[in-house]
């Protein structure tokens, strides 16, 4: 194993990505799962269409990013970026084996 205080010879550039990497399919439809409201909800057979800005009050605003999906029936809903947990293939199972819950 590498040693982490020896950097690779030509380290990628920031900001750079290898072009090599598989992108995710958007035109493709997900069950795509977020929290909200200190819930998990599940979109089906929903579709990611773009991210969105609203409102930038700094260089780095979190809060006002948002993505936008398309809905199995049509309808557009923006939901913030980061309340996404995950997503898969519509009707896969996506729930892993819980080894141990939290006590209430």
């Amino acid at each position: 194993m590498p040693s982490r205080f020896d950097p690779p010879p030509n380290p990628p550039a920031p900001g750079s990505f290898d072009p090599n990497d598989e992108h995710i399919d958007t035109s493709r439809s997900y069950d795509i799962y977020c929290e909200e409201a200190r819930r998990i909800v599940a979109y089906r057979n929903a579709r990611f269409k773009r991210r969105r800005e609203l409102w930038r009050t700094h260089e780095v605003d979190r809060y006002g990013q948002f993505l936008e999906l398309e809905l199995a029936s049509g309808k557009t809903l923006f939901i913030r970026r980061h309340s996404v947990l995950k997503f898969c293939e519509p009707g896969a199972d996506a729930g892993p084996e819980v080894v141990e819950e939290e006590p209430s």
